[in-house]
């Protein structure tokens, strides 16, 4: 009865928050765009995103067919058709993520594209900001091979997203400040050759962030918005996240060579995980790769992550368990998890990767994921990601120990959780 009275609730807040017509919440994900003062601390580049009505930004079809595709299913079956509903479904919403700018620091702030460059509303244009994309591409290709003729190679590329109820300034902050606390680790170990450039993604992840009304901002914003912003993260998984990493730094790597890349790490908290782990899963969805088998993401490491444990699980997955051939990648997955993450208690339903149903679920399915304690067993940890391979399992790392607290879910930006990246990478940097 509790739990109907609930999904009763949710429905009318959600019902209630998309009736709304008010269009001022965009205001919150695009300041940079603007040119308000937020840089990053290290070489790298800030990919904005924003949501806008079809019509009105080159009418891109649902599906994105210009990039996209499902995928192909002769033989009728169950899970494959599942995901290409699931992908229908995270694809065709009447409003679609565009590219609104993108800004490199090297070190100084400059546009590689600006959808305000001479408007304060914007001109947000789907095609326009693939062409931006496409133009960050060569600049990054230009760069990693200008620093390798210098002997001052890039160690590792870091993919970053943020979560649910996460704006643009949050979200840099946050890159800045997990970044600040690696590189800090890396000067007190006297390690001179750790030197990443970070590809951070802001998107529209929340309603009603600059308004006034406690009504709208933390109960219908909060909670109305829950199901549409993960349609959303997973729309950019499929979509641009997707192009960046499965068609762009595929292309780059294989252009500069294998041996002489950065590792590329993705670090993504709660939606932002979600976000990423779609993109490294979505390959299959594009229309054109690079001639290459191998996966251009190292390293995937899920912080509190905001997705369905039964993704991974073959027989028990209503959206075709789109992670499910994770033994096929050559990406090492690590996800940390927590039951002291209560970020969403009204999600009952849910078996998220970073809170206390997703750990119990895992920890159920021991053929899939490999549980262990961390710091406890750190030991474990590093010999776990360097037989990933051998073991195939899907490493979870319970850090109740680390991340606790009223706000454990945010629990991410602390020497702790650095430590626990920076030993998570040296694993493979050997």
């Amino acid at each position: 009865m509790l739990k109907n009275l609930i999904a009763l609730f949710l429905l009318l807040i959600f019902s209630f928050g998309c009736s709304e017509k008010n269009e001022q919440t965009v205001q919150a994900y695009n300041p940079l765009g603007r040119g308000v003062h937020l840089d990053l601390i290290t070489n790298g580049y800030i990919i904005g995103i924003e949501k806008e009505k079809r019509e009105q930004s080159g009418s891109p079809e649902d599906g994105y067919p210009d990039r996209l595709k499902t995928l192909p299913n002769e033989k009728n079956d169950k899970h494959i058709a599942e995901q290409n509903k699931e992908f229908s479904q995270s694809t065709d919403d009447p409003k679609f993520m565009v590219v609104t700018h993108i800004v490199s620091y090297f070190p100084d702030r400059k546009y590689l594209y600006n959808a305000y460059s001479n408007s304060l509303s914007g001109d947000k244009n789907y095609d326009r900001g693939y062409v931006g994309l496409a133009e960050l591409q060569h600049d990054l290709k230009k760069r990693i091979m200008s620093a390798n003729s210098q002997d001052r190679p890039y160690s590792h590329i870091f993919i970053m997203s943020m979560g649910w109820n996460n704006d643009q300034y949050v979200s840099i902050y946050r890159y800045n400040k997990i970044i600040d606390n690696l590189i800090k680790m890396a000067d007190a170990r006297g390690d001179m050759s750790f030197k990443p450039l970070v590809i951070g993604i802001t998107w529209p992840s929340a309603w009603f962030t600059i308004e006034d009304s406690w009504l709208k901002k933390k109960i219908i914003g909060h909670l109305g918005s829950y199901t549409n912003k993960s349609n959303d993260a997973d729309e950019i998984g499929y979509s641009i996240a997707n192009w960046l990493i499965n068609y762009q730094l595929s292309d780059i790597k294989k252009t500069v060579g294998k041996e002489n890349f950065p590792r590329v790490i993705a670090v993504g908290h709660s939606m932002g995980a979600r976000i990423l782990s779609r993109a490294i899963f979505s390959r299959d969805f594009l229309k054109e790769t690079p001639d290459d088998s191998s996966n251009v993401v190292d390293m995937y490491i899920g912080l509190q992550g905001a997705f369905s444990a039964r993704r991974f699980v073959a027989e028990d997955s209503g959206e075709g368990a789109p992670y499910m051939n994770f033994a096929d990648l050559s990406t090492r997955i690590i996800l940390t998890s927590s039951e002291n993450d209560k970020a969403n208690p009204f999600a009952f339903w849910s078996k998220h990767v970073g809170g206390k149903n997703g750990l119990e679920y895992m920890g159920k399915k021991s053929d899939i994921f490999k549980i262990l304690v961390w710091p406890k067993e750190q030991k474990q940890v590093g010999k776990a990601i360097r037989d990933y391979k051998d073991n195939q399992k899907i490493i979870t790392l319970d850090v109740k120990e680390i991340v606790n607290g009223k706000g454990a879910h945010n629990d991410i930006l602390d020497t702790e959780i650095a430590e626990l990246i920076r030993f998570c990478v040296n694993q493979i940097d050997g």
